[in-house]
């Protein structure tokens, strides 16, 4: 079981005194009876009602996950507070430095387009904020990315490891997989804005990539854990990767993928399918609050993400 407690700061939400007492009592019974497979956080990112214990000596790894920063000097758009997310990633690199933690994800849509001399000058100022962050950082390409940019010119001003748009690196006993889900139906790649959103597909280059991918993680035995910025859990979502259905097939092939991590739909989500879990990380420029997660991996092999701001928290168990 996995329970995930959501925040009310949220403008989406609107929430009577009634509901509250609903909300509180429901937490309460829920934590009275929480077992190792489920744990409730809060959302200041500390363990809550949670039985797991997260001892320093039992983590192996602690990874820093943030999602659609959108950054762009340009007036705020709706729910969108572009300007707000240099600020927003600060406190999160802040946070990551504090915790000692290990590597740094971020699940695309790093920036918001505008016209390419501005795009590469918003890249190149976000990059430079990030790299106060102490460890090693790997970008995601999303479609915002993608929208005045190509792709060369996105990895060439990030200077993040890895020179592909997708790729893999493994830290004991885990293998990370990075994958590219901006190509379109007829497998030309995302460039300059030559697409449309809702059209994303993982092609048969990358598919076969990835099948010796999870094939070479199992002759190491390594356990695999994949980020994309499109979602995977659902090809019939507007923000899903279409042949998603696919490629949940090749995950599912060796038994070792424990969890896949993905932004894009502002609304964060979460489904686990056949085993494995597809967690919707919430998007980091939306509103005034912030939104970013600390994956923590223990010894023995639980995962715990630690929501800060609007981001859930949850206990994974594999």
């Amino acid at each position: 079981m996995i329970t995930i407690v959501y925040s009310y700061e949220s403008p989406c939400y609107c929430v009577t005194q009634k509901d509250m007492n609903i909300v509180m009592i429901t937490i309460l019974l829920i934590a009275g009876s929480a077992s190792t497979s489920g744990a409730i956080l809060d959302n200041s990112g500390q363990l809550g009602n949670s039985p797991v214990k997260l001892a320093d000596e039992s983590i192996v790894l602690r990874v820093g996950i943030i999602s659609d920063i959108h950054y762009a000097a340009k007036p705020n758009l709706n729910d969108r507070y572009y300007c707000h997310s240099l600020d927003k990633a600060k406190q999160a690199v802040e946070t990551f430095n504090n915790n000692g933690t290990d590597f740094l994800v971020l699940l695309g849509d790093n920036i918001d387009e505008t016209d390419k001399e501005t795009d590469i000058e918003n890249l190149q100022r976000l990059d430079d904020l990030l790299e106060h962050f102490k460890g090693e950082r790997h970008y995601v390409l999303g479609n915002h990315d993608l929208g005045e940019l190509n792709k060369e010119e996105f990895i060439a001003q990030t200077g993040g490891e890895g020179n592909s748009s997708y790729y893999s690196f493994t830290r004991g006993e885990y293998f990370f997989i990075i994958l590219d889900g901006n190509f379109k139906n007829d497998g030309a790649e995302y460039s300059r804005g030559n697409f449309h959103w809702t059209d994303s597909f993982i092609p048969s280059d990358q598919q076969k990539w990835l099948v010796n991918e999870l094939k070479r993680s199992v002759s190491h035995e390594k356990k695999v854990i994949i980020f994309i910025h499109q979602i995977l859990c659902d090809e019939d979502d507007s923000h899903g990767v279409k042949n998603a259905d696919q490629i949940r097939r090749i995950l599912e092939q060796q038994g070792n993928v424990l969890a896949v991590f993905q932004g894009h739909n502002h609304k964060g989500s979460y489904k686990i399918i056949n085993g494995i879990h597809y967690i919707g990380i919430h998007p980091m420029v939306v509103g005034e609050s912030n939104a970013y997660a600390e994956l923590i991996i223990c010894r023995e092999g639980s995962l715990t993400l630690r929501g800060f701001g609007r981001q859930p928290g949850m206990d994974l168990i594999p």
